[in-house]
């Protein structure tokens, strides 16, 4: 009798780890996927797009798999391992870990920061930020096109020594000077806020194009943000799939034009090659996306290279993402790189970069 109890036991336990390691198999295999979809423009495929935003999920699943199989059957935790590392440098890019670096004296600090259309009231934490940090380069989107808003920036051009170059909504100050003619490109936008202000900037002897970003908004409003916080607390089955359809439309819709938009600013990097550059911006994608991946295969990523951790740059509630970037070309190196979270003027967080250039 005892026996038999046993090779019920046996076969029991076969047969949930079998389940398991199935279940295991399926997560790698989403894990995967999450990654070939940074490879496709979401104007092909705009709900592919989605499965980059759970790829944390896949990875803390195989995680929680690789320890399951380290207690319970070790020879089965090969198969989260393999999982994992055959998107290690994907991981990096999501979730970076590199140990202080000293910076040079002369670095160029570069302050990209998506204001939110800031009030009046809120102008002097963004005023304080900028003294503080004493950045060389300033990159703002949704400026603000009020008179406290432009005599906040005179201010900083007349006790700083900015020069400035602006457009509808974003705003370079430098330090630097501005010479020639930068390119400009048209981008497909719903939004007549986003794109692209580029710059040439002499630095030293160098010019370097600088590109301050603002890629096409999710515009998912605080009706559509108080949906999905009843979607994730509340168990409807109706109102979830409901308002699972109207947040994948919205977000399936930005993400095609952010697709054709990554492709403008891929022509022009190829059109630009040879040349130093500088991106940097509200790509409001994260690093597991056509965008991020796109301008990743052909430039530097300055968080994966020195950040540390996810730091989330967009922070309002449910919502916490790292959407701003700053990608550079070889010729630089970069020896920190962070997202300020203590301050709270706007849906997003600061980014500062100190870039150095390397020795010829």
């Amino acid at each position: 009798m005892a026996e038999k109890k046993d090779h019920s036991g046996n076969l029991l336990w076969r047969l949930l780890a079998t389940l398991f390691a199935g279940a295991n198999v399926c997560t790698v295999c989403l894990l995967w996927v999450c990654v070939l979809s940074t490879y496709l423009s979401p104007a092909k495929v705009p709900y592919l797009h989605l499965m980059g935003l759970a790829f944390p999920f896949f990875l803390v699943a195989n995680v929680l798999f690789f320890v399951m199989w380290l207690i319970f059957k070790a020879r089965y935790a090969c198969i989260p391992l393999v999982g994992v590392l055959s998107v290690w440098g994907y991981v990096m890019d999501y979730c970076p870990i590199s140990g202080d670096s000293d910076v040079a004296d002369d670095a160029v600090c570069i302050l990209s920061y998506n204001v939110g259309g800031m009030k009046a009231e809120k102008l002097p934490s963004l005023d304080s930020l900028v003294r503080e940090v004493r950045p060389d380069i300033v990159c703002l989107q949704e400026c603000p096109g009020s008179s406290a808003a432009t005599n906040m920036l005179q201010s900083w051009q007349d006790s700083l020594g900015y020069a400035m170059c602006k457009d509808k909504s974003r705003v370079t100050l430098s330090r630097f000077p501005f010479v020639g003619k930068p390119p400009v490109i048209e981008f497909p936008s719903k939004e007549g806020g986003n794109g692209t202000l580029f710059s040439w900037v002499l630095i030293g002897a160098d010019t370097v194009l600088l590109a301050n970003n603002h890629l096409e908004s999710n515009r998912l409003t605080e009706e559509d943000k108080s949906e999905y916080d009843q979607m994730i607390y509340e168990h409807q089955k109706e109102q979830i799939r409901q308002s699972g359809r109207m947040i994948s439309r919205k977000l399936g819709n930005a993400a095609v034009y952010r697709g054709q938009q990554t492709d403008s600013l891929v022509s022009c990097i190829k059109r630009h090659d040879g040349c130093s550059m500088i991106f940097c911006g509200d790509f409001n994608d994260t690093p597991i996306s056509y965008t991020f991946q796109s301008l990743r295969r052909r430039l530097e990523s300055a968080y994966t290279e020195k950040g540390d951790g996810l730091s989330f740059s967009y922070n309002r509630k449910l919502f916490y993402v790292r959407i701003d970037h700053l990608f550079f070309t070889p010729d630089w190196e970069c020896q920190k790189c962070y997202v300020d979270n203590t301050v709270d003027t706007s849906d997003h967080y600061p980014l500062v970069t100190y870039l150095h250039r390397k020795q010829k």
